[in-house]
């Protein structure tokens, strides 16, 4: 082995509440009081959501979202209302509070939501709230399980067509490029994040994402610079300091490692393995210079032939 290894950086994904609509309820997280998922109601079908059509459908919608927006801050006013309270008894009345709002959500809201949002997008691609609800139907529905790749490059061409300026944009773009990075989808995301870090007024949030995402493509030059003017532009997690120590490091690491390289193609004397699969041949270059116990044991495995019919993970 050499004397560092290039690692991808842990990114934990930020996950919406449930009154953003449409992620699995996997992704959930928060702090009580928050509206829980509804499981025991059947999806909603396609054909649900051509009910209703143009301007009835746009009215219907808004006064929706509008309903929504009223619950949202007032769960988030018995949240802090909540966290205040001094005793059980004055977080019951709260808890009382709660409840209703709680289940005008679930029983009218979240249906509506979900049964017109397909339609609304259809209709207006940079709707924040129908296209996260869309969303949240590609991605894996349970913890742990994947979501065919195309899935993934129909939720980067939602997220192109989110071309607003409000808050609530903001919010699903870095939302769903935290969830992209997580499902180590860091290819299929740079470009749009590139794209929405390219301003100079791009908010400090989604420049350290971009970092992220281009640390994890080994591109160590320009992850170093997007996390330098993240921090120094600030509004961003106490973490970022350290991701940028991290960064500046990998710069340094990259440039041992290519000095390495260099001597050891100049040398041309290092032992190599063809490594066949299905998907293809991979010639493997053994840095013994390095690591010579590790190569020698790993080359007498493979001439008596211990990996033949082994499966690998990349």
């Amino acid at each position: 082995m050499r004397n560092f290894q290039f690692s991808k950086c842990v990114v934990v994904a930020a996950v919406f509440v449930v009154l953003t609509c449409g992620i699995p309820p996997s992704r959930a997280a928060g702090q009580p009081p928050k509206i829980a998922p509804e499981k025991k109601k059947p999806p909603q079908t396609e054909a649900d959501s051509e009910t209703l059509t143009g301007k009835d459908l746009t009215r219907k919608w808004a006064e929706l979202v509008a309903r929504r927006e009223k619950i949202l801050k007032a769960v988030n006013k018995l949240e802090n209302d909540f966290t205040a309270a001094k005793g059980i008894e004055e977080q019951s009345k709260i808890q009382a509070r709660f409840e209703p709002l709680q289940k005008e959500f679930l029983s009218e809201i979240n249906p509506g939501l979900n049964r017109h949002a397909a339609a609304i997008h259809r209709q207006d691609p940079a709707d924040p709230v129908a296209a996260q609800i869309v969303i949240g139907k590609l991605l894996p529905q349970e913890r742990g399980k994947t979501a065919p790749d195309e899935n993934y490059a129909e939720i980067v061409g939602i997220l192109k067509g989110l071309t607003r300026t409000d808050a609530e944009t903001k919010a699903v773009l870095e939302n769903m490029v935290r969830i992209m990075i997580q499902e180590w989808r860091n290819a299929e995301i740079a470009p749009l994040v590139d794209k929405l870090a390219a301003p100079n007024d791009a908010g400090s949030r989604i420049v350290a994402l971009a970092a992220m995402v281009h640390l994890s493509l080994s591109e160590f030059d320009k992850a170093a610079a997007l996390i330098n003017r993240a921090v120094k532009a600030g509004e961003v997690s106490p973490d970022a300091a350290a991701f940028e120590k991290t960064c500046d490091d990998y710069v340094e690491f990259w440039k041992t490692e290519q000095s390495l390289r260099a001597a050891e193609a100049n040398a041309n004397d290092l032992p190599r393995v063809l490594f066949k699969t299905n998907k293809g041949e991979i010639v493997l270059e053994l840095f013994e210079n390095e690591a010579p116990n590790t190569v020698a044991n790993f080359i007498s495995l493979v001439e008596a032939k211990k990996y033949n019919g082994v499966k690998f993970h990349r």
